[in-house]
């Protein structure tokens, strides 16, 4: 209690500019502010953790605050409150072929969602097997002290009793030393298991980028087809990091994937500018075309006597719609375009998974066999 005071006491100082509260929730200029004050990485993080907040987690702003002296745990502590703090999700809308990006949204849930199921299998059981081994400990211990507290009560050789409680201690410690190496073989699996299913993954991933890039260019109907937004809403994963310490690592994936969703929302924002654009320039013609189409229906009601009128009405005609035909020309190209770009991100996205997958693998491997809490 003293501590959390002592928090919401520094933060109130801190955080509020003069006299008045200008934001209900913490942001990133705010633990700035309370990390250049010194205050402890520790309480910063249990600040964070029992405040409303509103981060920028951004690149550029992450750099930012690695710059102003925060540290990367608190930085930790901030994407962990950040994606946590409600599963809600990104609104946006998509133009014409853009709208493809949708069929990344499923894809991604389907993944986190095995994600989720894998681990909770994993904790689940490592957690089982340490509640077995620390109620075996527990029992070699109090068989320890009983034994202390016998052969010290006289100098005669080990009575019947002492005999039994070693026979008792010597099994109790046989069987731990098992458990250990059943809990050692059981990160084996659970390392295999990973490895094979991260290359199963990363392959998974390159593929659908490319199905995506082809949806992409087969719903390329052209500006005519007018501004018809699609509205998209990507998901903010809920994570959950309460595992045990063995499985730590698996859950950087969530944020993987949750990182590679959001630069489906950036293409999706970077490109429905450039269908816009095509759409309003096309609608515009159009509407210089409208008039000049019905001028020549008129003029062709007598097509000898305005014939030199149809001839410059049709001339403006052609022009019109070779303007328009480039257009769609150019929708067409860019279509390919954001197609070839998602083939490229792809690419990249499955060789960084297959590093992440590597990666978590062999601290996940450390931690069994170097940190072993049996």
């Amino acid at each position: 209690m003293k501590r959390t005071i002592s928090i919401l006491i520094t933060a109130w100082l801190l955080w509020i500019p003069g006299s008045a509260q200008t934001s209900a929730a913490l942001t990133n200029s705010d633990v700035v502010k309370l990390a250049k004050a010194a205050v402890a990485d520790e309480l910063i993080v249990e600040f964070i953790q029992s405040t409303p907040v509103q981060f920028d987690l951004s690149r550029e702003a992450t750099s930012g605050l690695s710059g102003s002296g925060v540290s990367a745990r608190v930085v930790e502590a901030m994407r962990e409150a950040e994606i946590s703090r409600g599963a809600g999700s990104k609104e946006t809308r998509a133009l014409g072929y853009v709208a493809a990006l949708k069929l990344f949204i499923p894809y991604y849930e389907k993944n986190v969602k095995e994600l989720q199921d894998k681990i909770r299998g994993w904790d689940t059981d490592i957690r089982r097997s340490l509640l077995e081994a620390s109620e075996l400990d527990s029992r070699i211990k109090n068989l320890e002290a009983e034994l202390r507290l016998k052969k010290s009560e006289d100098p005669e050789k080990f009575s019947k009793d002492i005999l039994a409680l070693k026979k008792s201690l010597e099994e109790d410690r046989v069987n731990y030393r098992k458990m250990r190496e059943k809990m050692l073989s059981a990160g084996e699996e659970i390392t295999k298991d990973l490895s094979g299913w991260g290359s199963d993954k990363a392959k998974e991933l390159g593929k659908e980028y490319g199905n995506v890039g082809e949806q992409v260019k087969d719903l390329n109907q052209g500006p005519d087809a007018g501004e018809m937004p699609m509205a998209l809403s990507f998901p903010r994963f809920a994570i959950n990091e309460s595992v045990v310490f063995y499985m730590k690592p698996v859950t950087e994936l969530y944020y993987w994937h949750q990182n590679a969703l959001n630069r489906i929302v950036e293409l999706a924002e970077t490109w429905n500018p450039r269908v816009r654009d095509l759409v309003q320039k096309d609608a515009s013609l159009a509407d210089e075309l409208k008039p000049l189409l019905k001028q020549a229906e008129a003029l062709n009601a007598d097509p000898k006597k305005n014939k030199n009128e149809i001839s410059v009405v049709r001339k403006k005609i052609n022009e019109l719609e070779k303007k328009r035909k480039e257009l769609a020309g150019r929708m067409e190209d860019d279509s390919k375009e954001l197609a070839s770009a998602l083939e490229d991100e792809g690419g990249k996205l499955q060789e960084a998974l297959e590093e992440r997958f590597s990666d978590i693998t062999a601290n996940i491997t450390y931690a069994f066999k170097e940190q072993p809490q049996l």
